[in-house]
């Protein structure tokens, strides 16, 4: 994963003349620069919430924080929480731009080709998403009941691995409507994406 990851890197920068590159923990970056576009797609979830305030002081006085994230009700991390550690949830996040008063838009995004039967086959996991469990569980030995019987009582949408696209605005920018969720988790818009069901997600 590693070395795909360089790879992708050395790639963007071969195409990207004008891209500057750095490397830096993301609960300490600093910089004098400002953006019109920060980007943090699934890479929020080991970072104190709070910490969200601190890219919110980067963006220009029109630019937006693009944070994508899975919901907690979502089989991608749901497992993690219960069985390992608590990571950032997307409704987390969302609860929290609300109560500070962040401008803020919610999309949400869920697959449509996954299946409860992709994960579980009757009383068993299905052999083709043991890898999956690996990476979720992040490799910890938990037994395979425990697991079952945790995704046995889940309804459907939880297996269609539902995140939420959050696009949060600078503070005092008023051009963008607050949306959110409360309750039944009203979204501003629902976005269905394909997922291969053979080789893993996209």
């Amino acid at each position: 994963l590693l070395e795909r990851a360089k790879s992708q890197e050395r790639l963007f920068l071969q195409r990207c003349e004008t891209v500057e590159l750095r490397h830096a923990a993301a609960a300490s970056f600093n910089t004098q620069q400002t953006f019109d576009l920060v980007v943090s797609f699934n890479a929020w979830y080991g970072l104190p919430v709070e910490k969200v305030e601190r890219y919110q002081k980067l963006l220009d006085p029109r630019g937006s924080h693009v944070i994508l994230l899975n919901s907690e009700q979502s089989v991608t991390l749901d497992p993690t929480r219960t069985f390992v550690e608590k990571v950032l949830s997307a409704e987390e996040l969302i609860t929290y731009l609300q109560s500070k008063k962040m401008p803020h838009t919610v999309i949400n995004l869920s697959s449509t080709t996954l299946s409860k039967e992709d994960f579980l086959r009757g009383e068993s996991l299905n052999p083709k998403a043991l890898a999956f469990f690996q990476y979720v569980l992040r490799g910890k030995n938990i037994l395979p009941e425990k697991i079952i019987a945790h995704l046995a009582s889940k309804k459907e949408e939880y297996f269609h691995m539902p995140q939420y696209l959050i696009i949060a605005k600078k503070k005092g920018n008023n051009k963008l409507k607050m949306t959110g969720f409360q309750g039944d988790h009203k979204k501003e818009k629902n976005v269905k994406c394909r997922h291969p069901k053979e080789g893993g997600t996209e």
